[in-house]
């Protein structure tokens, strides 16, 4: 079984570290499914396989890029490819794309690469003139399969799809052999390939594990507005050796019937949550969420790496306006994580016999004391409370029994903060004094909140800050 990460869900995750280290598996590719990187349309093939960040692919949206099936205009498209390709090869692709408006888009996609007829031939009649002479074989691959995808608001939708993977060879011998795979387009806590590299380092599996990511969508949307066409990040025959899927619900039913699936929306109900839990007053309620932001803002003014450090007042954080568009109550532009941002974060993590091996400088080192994750999915309506966060209570004990100390006792703390909620919650389990400023980056909505990468951003943050200080613990 393939599982291909494309996005991911931050469930829960902590990691405690004294002068730094971290990273993340990165295993080699391997040339499977080669076919897949064919283009499936002239069109696609016409732009250099640069249409990946297309919004009007039509039906080939649903083998190009699935979110932008939801583009499609009308009750939907369908699109039919075939290309004759050299040495007899032909290509055949098509794309069905059914537009259910305000429900998303479903699609279905075929792929299919034949070889035609190729002479059989033998290490022992390898001209195929003697005993195979006027045999054939021929080789077939195919990957056929639906996808889904939401608008999530006006100006960014997610896809995924489900494709069966099918290679094979036929015809003369008895060398008939098909291998099937099973793709998948999902995601993970970014925590969990971070702890997959400890372990592997720890185990003597790999010597050096390197975790990198980074996100393009400024330059993406720039580009956009000014009408230009941008290459794709087509990654080639590379296929990873391993992947990783979620288990769980993470929107249920009833929060997809009312039309709350869009994070800033399930936050903002986090946010009343806690609103009501306390008894606070809507005024009162919007002023704690403003100052503990503009802390945020304060930090991220003296992080040369952010990427909205301008000065902000509460009171422009709080209120809507042109600038800070409403959101979901309470919650404005400038209280969501801004992921579009160029931003990129690289981290080398490997044992300290290795570092001393290839003669790192001691005052460079930083050690992990333990990495935890809770990847256990509970959507919002099925929390008994729904300000709270247990999972991350257990993950500050098992932490504090493995460092000997409290996280709130830690010198750094950096919280994942996508939102205002996050960070609250977060402090109320893990006991963090709610005045206490808990980032060194600036957080998500000033730093910048590349998707499904801030953590190792935060984690070059703290690394930095740890090698300056030695001895210090950050979490």
């Amino acid at each position: 079984m393939r599982v291909f990460v494309r996005w991911g869900v931050v469930t829960g995750l902590l990691i405690a570290l004294s002068a730094p280290v971290h990273a993340q598996v990165s295993k080699g590719g391997t040339a499977a499914t080669k076919f897949l990187t064919l283009d499936s349309s002239a069109r696609v093939a016409g732009v250099a396989s640069s249409a990946t960040s297309y919004t009007d692919l039509g039906a080939f949206s649903a083998l190009t890029n699935q979110a932008t099936m939801v583009y499609v205009e009308g009750r939907g498209a369908v699109g039919v490819s075939y290309t004759p390709y050299f040495a007899e090869m032909t290509l055949f692709s098509a794309g069905l794309v059914w537009n259910l408006g305000d429900n998303g888009a479903v699609g279905l996609s075929v792929h299919s690469l034949l070889s035609g007829d190729i002479p059989y031939t033998t290490s022992g009649d390898p001209t195929g003139q003697f005993a195979t002479a006027g045999q054939n074989f021929s080789v077939s691959d195919l990957a056929i399969g639906p996808s889904y995808a939401r608008r999530l608001t006006d100006s960014f939708a997610v896809g995924g799809s489900l494709k069966y993977i099918s290679e094979g060879t036929s015809g003369a011998g008895d060398d008939d052999r098909t291998s099937t795979a099973v793709a998948v387009d999902v995601g993970i806590p970014q925590q969990t390939l971070i702890n997959l590299a400890f372990e592997a380092i720890r185990s003597r599996e790999f010597d050096i594990a390197v975790v990198c990511g980074g996100e393009t969508k400024h330059r993406t949307d720039v580009a956009r507005r000014a009408g230009l066409e941008l290459p794709g990040h087509d990654q080639g025959d590379l296929v990873p050796d391993e992947e990783f899927s979620p288990s769980g619900e993470i929107v249920a039913g009833p929060e997809k019937a009312i039309g709350a699936v869009v994070p800033v929306q399930q936050y903002a109900m986090i946010e009343n949550a806690r609103r009501a839990a306390h008894g606070w007053t809507l005024g009162r309620h919007r002023d704690e969420i403003a100052r503990r932001w503009h802390s945020f803002n304060q930090v991220a003014q003296l992080n040369p790496r952010a990427a909205f450090g301008e000065p902000m007042r509460p009171g422009e954080i709080r209120d809507p306006a042109p600038a800070n568009r409403p959101m979901a109550y309470p919650y404005n532009k400038w209280h969501n994580s801004q992921w579009a941002v160029d931003q990129a974060a690289a981290l080398v993590l490997c044992s300290a016999g290795t570092a001393e091996a290839l003669g790192v400088p001691r005052d460079r080192w930083v050690f992990p004391h333990v990495g935890l994750e809770s990847s256990m999915s509970l959507s919002l309506s099925r929390r008994g409370e729904m300000h709270r966060w247990p999972a991350m209570a257990v993950l500050g004990a098992a932490a504090t029994s493995h460092i000997g100390r409290r996280v709130a006792e830690v010198e750094h703390i950096e919280l994942y903060s996508c939102f205002p909620a996050a960070v609250a919650v977060q402090q109320s389990e893990l006991e963090v004094n709610p005045d206490r400023v808990c980032t060194l980056t600036g957080g998500m909505s000033f730093a910048g909140g590349p998707l499904n990468n801030f953590v190792f951003q935060a984690t070059v943050a703290m690394i930095d800050q740890l090698r300056a200080e030695p001895g210090a613990f950050g979490a």
